[in-house]
């Protein structure tokens, strides 16, 4: 394992780091208290004023709605208005809305849910909840939630009154004051911090006053976090019950916002709110935290400035004897030079005795210069000595190898060619017994052709017979074919014939039905007679029976020579059918002629042929001899060369091995040589390295 790597620090650093350093730390500290104690009191401080200001706030709304709702009463008992005449109140309304500018109008509200404006508009309130206080419930007075005025368009809030006789339970009228809030809100906007948001809500969650009119009469806490706020649903889930107090949500874009909220006693549920950005509650701190800083700040710089001065005093001859001893450390330092000694405190002790070290170091390295230059000499003539022995030892060891290497390609040529030889000894037993194969060979194929010469004879004999026999067929289908041309025209005579016969059937068909329409007519002309045409009427009976057997047999017989008509017909087909198939049959008859020509024609080259192959066969066998009889002189005389060539690689295989045994020791003085060569320069360098570092040194 490597020594562990630390970081390197002067001394100057060091007094930095633990003098300076411990004092940042010290005064973060006090920075990071004295910013938790100004952001705890400054946020009670505002806490409370804020929860203070939401308070008066909300009293100033409850003594607005409470004035109102006393000015409503004194107007319902005011004459023109206690007469419920709309004519009457409407010039009291005028008067009264002419007189206070944040009344956006003034109601005449019936029994029956009818309200006369003051501007002389009709609307339809039973549906009103102050309506329904009224006149079903009974009540003193009514303040409606916020609502838009059909009339202006704008967020009012209705207070309505009963007009009441003294003597009457139910109300025979209301009196509703529509105060604009738009307006009133100037009662509850005075002393507004720079940042906070001032919002007024009724008993359902709606805001009803909001600086931002896009969120005033349109955002309702309960349904707040559909568009991106956190935390508002369970504020106004508490101020809807009629609680005070404080809590925090967020708005769309993340920020914190803490609440401060009282509710207001004139209408149940209604509350008024304070929201204040968090970073208004830490500004006054963050204030004071940088007051601090900079403060600190400007602490730190005038320590670290003095403790530069005194480390700088501390290091200067420290760091002139660190460079000293670093610059014999690198082997580059210079021997002539000392320390200069100006106090005679610890430091000038140690730069004394540097002095003192330095001198020895100096005699010592003049030494050892002058022991390197004569071993420098000493390593250059045994160098010189060793080169030229090593290049005589190379030259010998050369002229072995290449006697080795020529030994070597002679032997290889030797062997080369007694494999050669070998295998031309291999290869003439293998053609003796190929000869030998072929001359059987030859003789069986001779045998076989003989066969097959003989069958090829008897083929053609076939072939021949098979050629009168098919030219017999042929004779036999025409004489065939033309019987069968005769019976089709027997047959078209017998058709011709059948439908004459058919038509004489038809002549006596109609001689019966004229003989049997004269029967009747006899029968008529012998019954107008009388007693004397009674042996003509017999005759007459007679004819007319004899004709309609004659026209019964008529159409048997045309039935039957129907029949007869259609089977000479099918006849006809069959004939001319079986026509078309010796036609056919007598084409394939004279296509099997030719192929027997062709096939006769054929076997009469092939015998031919035959008979020639069979005498070249037989010029085979006896060239087949002679050529084995010349192979077996060639095998004895192969097998001389043979045992010549194996005396002569044994010769060549002594002479090699005696070369390898000296090259071997050739190179063996080679490599003693070149190691001395190679200690020799390892020396020579060695001596020149030492010679470099002492040379470092200036003495």
């Amino acid at each position: 394992m490597g020594a562990r790597s630390t970081m390197k620090l002067s001394i100057q650093q060091k007094m930095y780091l633990f003098l300076l350093f411990p004092l940042v730390v010290i005064l973060v500290l006090i920075g990071a208290i004295t910013f938790i104690t100004t952001k705890t009191t400054t946020s009670t401080i505002i806490q409370h004023a804020t929860m203070e200001s939401a308070q008066s706030t909300a009293h100033t709304i409850d003594i607005v709605f409470e004035s109102y709702r006393t000015r409503a009463q004194q107007l319902c008992r005011e004459s023109r208005v206690s007469s419920a005449i709309w004519d009457w109140a409407k010039e009291a309304f005028q008067e009264e809305k002419a007189y206070d500018s944040n009344l956006d109008s003034i109601l005449l509200i019936t029994p029956i849910g009818k309200a006369y404006s003051v501007e002389g508009q009709q609307i339809q309130v039973n549906d009103r909840d102050y309506y329904q206080e009224i006149f079903y419930l009974n009540k003193s007075s009514s303040i409606s939630n916020a609502v838009i005025s059909n009339i202006s368009g704008n967020p009012v809030v209705i207070i309505a009154v009963p007009i009441k006789e003294n003597t009457q339970k139910t109300p025979k009228a209301a009196v509703g004051l529509m105060l604009s809030l738009n307006r009133i809100s100037q009662y509850f906007k005075q002393g507004q911090e720079t940042k906070a948001v001032h919002i007024l809500i009724d008993n359902k969650g709606l805001v009803v006053y909001h600086p931002d009119s896009t969120i005033r009469m349109k955002l309702n806490l309960f349904e707040s976090e559909a568009a991106g706020y956190r935390g508002l649903k369970a504020l106004a889930e508490r101020m809807t019950n009629g609680t005070n107090g404080t809590g925090a949500f967020y708005m769309p874009d993340g920020t914190k916002m803490d609440a401060f909220f009282y509710p207001l006693e004139s209408i149940p549920g209604w509350s008024y709110l304070i929201a204040v950005p968090e970073t208004e509650l830490l500004r006054p701190a963050r204030q004071t935290v940088v007051i601090a800083i900079f403060a600190f700040f400007g602490l730190a710089l005038i320590l670290g400035i003095l403790i530069f001065l005194v480390s700088r005093i501390i290091s200067k001859p420290v760091q002139e004897t660190k460079n000293a001893i670093a610059d014999l450390a690198r082997g580059e330092g210079d021997l002539t030079k000392r320390l200069t000694i100006l106090t005679h405190d610890e430091l000038g002790e140690m730069g004394t005795s540097l002095n003192q070290f330095l001198d020895l170091i100096h005699s010592i390295v003049g030494s050892v210069r002058n022991i390197v230059e004569q071993m420098r000499l000493l390593g250059d003539e045994l160098q010189a000595n060793t080169t030229e022995s090593a290049s005589g030892a190379r030259q010998i060891s050369g002229n072995t190898q290449d006697i080795r290497d020529k030994l070597v390609n002679q032997s290889a040529g030797v062997s080369e060619t007694l494999a050669t030889v070998e295998q031309i000894n291999r290869n003439i037993s293998s053609f003796l017994q190929m000869i030998e194969t072929q001359a059987t060979n030859l003789t069986e194929a001779s045998s076989a052709i003989e066969e097959m010469v003989a069958n090829i004879n008897t083929v053609a004999q076939t072939a021949i017979r098979n050629y009168e026999s098919i030219t017999t067929l042929g004779h036999d289908s025409d004489s065939g074919k033309e019987l069968l041309n005769g019976v089709e025209s027997l047959i078209h005579q017998i058709d011709q014939a059948s439908e004459g016969m058919l038509e004489a059937n038809t002549i006596i068909s109609n001689i019966a039905s004229q003989t049997n329409l004269l029967s009747m007519n006899a029968a008529i002309e012998a019954a107008h007679a009388g007693d004397a045409g009674k042996g003509f009427a017999v005759v007459a009976e007679e004819i007319r029976k004899l004709a309609e057997n004659a026209n019964e047999q008529s159409k048997t017989i045309s039935q039957v020579l129907q029949n007869v008509k259609e089977l000479i017909e099918q006849a006809v087909n069959s004939t001319a059918e079986a026509q078309n198939k010796f036609d056919k049959v007598f084409d394939n008859i004279r296509k099997v002629g030719n192929q027997e020509i062709e096939i006769k024609n054929a076997m009469e080259e092939q015998q031919q042929g035959s008979q020639q192959v069979l005498l070249a066969m037989k010029e085979l066998n006896q060239i087949t001899a002679e050529i084995r009889s010349g192979s077996e002189e060639i095998r004895t005389g192969s097998q001389s060369i043979l045992d010549e060539m194996s005396r002569i690689m044994k010769g060549t295989q002594e002479i090699e091995q005696a070369s390898q045994e000296n090259a071997g020791g050739a190179q063996e003085i080679v490599q003693a040589m070149e190691h001395i060569s190679n200690l020799s320069t390892n020396n020579a360098q060695a001596i020149k390295d030492l010679e470099a570092l002492v040379a470092r040194f200036k003495i």
